[in-house]
């Protein structure tokens, strides 16, 4: 659940989701540990959906990235130029906190 909200308070929808269980026998996973293969709108150059991929790389869960392709021909879409300015103005409210303290 962890990590689908990181992408859902993004508002970065996901295409696919998929959970595997980890081998906990000799590879050093304990039992109920998984693995997550996700498809997701949003590329990696894009801040939001970097910063989600940052939060679920900090998290628990073992994270390998298979790829990101731009999508030949289709601009972002209005939502996620909406979340990129949302995501800039947050970035620029805490470089501001930040260069108070």
């Amino acid at each position: 659940v962890a990590i689908l909200l990181e992408f859902a308070a993004r508002g970065i929808d996901l295409t696919n989701a998929v959970s595997r269980p980890l081998k906990a026998s000799g590879g050093g996973a304990a039992l109920g540990e998984y693995c997550f293969f996700l498809d997701l709108e949003g590329h990696i150059s894009n801040e939001v959906v970097a910063d989600a991929l940052l939060a679920v790389q900090a998290g628990p869960a073992q994270v390998k990235c298979l790829g990101s392709y731009p999508r030949d021909g289709h601009p972002d879409s209005d939502r996620s130029r909406e979340m990129h300015q949302q995501w800039l103005d947050a970035q620029a409210w805490l470089d501001l906190l930040r260069s108070k303290v």
